[in-house]
């Protein structure tokens, strides 16, 4: 007989609802459920914490084939709901390409129609409830109704940086979902760190927990991180040539700390050291005004001499990381840190932060720095643009990790 697992999928339509960029927790979402269907031991059925079942049904199940819905409506709930609603998504898309009054009037006529039938206190479905029914949260909040049931959870904890580092954040929302997130679990459950950095972290917020319920599965790059050719179009959309730039691939905020990077750069081209151009990509965070400043002043001293790519494809990307002369991360912390990992599956020289789980990571194949001393980010980017390098070293240091290997180790405790 099968084992049965309730999977959180709140992440799944997260990414389909905002149409963001897919992130890391997404890559691990996505990656595990993967590895879970292909083993075949398990029913799975998915579920969202916040009762979004018709994107589920419509949207995320037909991506996922041999799952299951777990349904938190009832049938006549559906029937008025999932199929006036559908329609007003396709008005939607009507009304955005068109600019058309009928298809918005039609959109919200719909959306007001099925609110009348909308239930809040609607209980998931009847599972035959066995010893091998386990619930797994890979973020948010365990369910109230999931210890109710008796059912053993088991919840993956990414990192704890908003509690932390609250001031890197914008609104306290951060602050208090992690905090509910953590909270939610006891003794019964059983958590996941993705490094040992994160597993101290979470017993320090949670010291009553037991300590032999907390293991460690380490995260992986995704396989379309290997290495890859720059294509003539990327060179030319960038001005870059193999080899000639160095590369940080991050969101553009605070917490990865880029100004370090920028400013030991800005020091080595004052100081009339011939440098590769410096390629940031990644989305625009918060509070980065006066980074951007400091770039433009750069840019304008050394013309084009840092580059910013915006938003680009993971296919784009690997090919960045392929053709780097060297990749610099040197955020301030990371509950495990998957950019760094990524650039070594793709062969890349690799110099990163020497606090949190950056060093578990890179092992002593990457170059760690502190994230508070210039010098010493000036000295390593000296050395790794002065010397060769063996990318064999990189991509055989990275093999070590995969999602296989992840999804394995989360499975010895469900």
């Amino acid at each position: 007989m099968k084992k049965t697992i309730i999977y959180d999928a709140s992440l799944l339509i997260d990414a389909y609802e905002t149409q963001l960029f897919r992130t890391g927790l997404y890559r691990v979402c996505s990656q595990l459920l993967k590895q879970l269907i292909e083993t075949d031991e398990y029913d799975i059925y998915l579920y969202d914490v916040q009762r979004r079942n018709r994107l589920l049904y419509r949207y995320i199940l037909p991506q996922w084939q041999g799952v299951k819905c777990l349904n938190t409506d009832s049938s006549i709930y559906q029937f008025f709901t999932y199929h006036p609603l559908y329609w007003a998504d396709r008005c939607k898309q009507k009304e955005n390409k068109r600019g058309g009054i009928f298809y918005k009037i039609i959109k919200n006529s719909l959306r007001w129609y099925s609110k009348l039938f909308r239930a809040d206190s609607l209980e998931p479905q009847k599972l035959i409830m066995q010893d091998t029914v386990t619930y797994l949260s890979t973020y948010y909040p365990i369910p109230d109704w999931v210890h109710l049931s008796d059912i053993p959870a088991c919840l993956i904890v990414h990192d704890l940086i908003p509690l932390r580092h609250p001031e890197w954040f914008p609104t306290d929302m951060n602050q208090y979902q992690l905090r509910s997130t953590i909270d939610s679990v006891t003794e019964k459950d059983k958590v996941i760190c993705v490094s040992e950095y994160t597993k101290k972290d979470f017993l320090y917020y949670q010291p009553d927990f037991p300590q032999d319920s907390v293991f460690v599965a380490y995260e992986a790059a995704a396989d379309i991180f290997r290495p890859t050719p720059l294509s003539e179009e990327l060179a030319q959309r960038l001005n870059i040539q193999k080899d000639s730039f160095i590369l940080s691939v991050c969101t553009l905020e605070k917490r990865k700390n880029l100004q370090m990077v920028v400013d030991a750069y800005s020091l080595l081209l004052q100081n009339g050291q011939a440098m590769p151009k410096l390629v940031l990509t990644g989305a625009k965070g918060w509070k980065t005004g006066d980074l951007f400043d400091k770039i433009e002043r750069i840019n304008g001293q050394y013309p084009d001499s840092i580059v910013i790519t915006g938003y680009i494809s993971d296919e784009e990307l690997a090919a960045l990381y392929s053709n780097c002369r060297v990749f610099v991360y040197p955020s301030l912390y990371e509950g495990f840190g998957l950019p760094p990992l990524e650039a070594m599956q793709c062969g890349a020289r690799v110099i990163t932060s020497s606090v949190t789980s950056l060093p578990e990571v890179v092992g002593e194949i990457g170059i760690t720095v502190s994230p508070t001393d210039i010098e010493d980010m000036k000295q390593a980017l000296h050395t790794a643009i002065s010397s060769p390098y063996n990318s064999e070293l990189s991509i055989n240091h990275a093999s070590r990790f995969s999602w296989q290997k992840f999804a394995t180790s989360i499975r010895t405790h469900l």
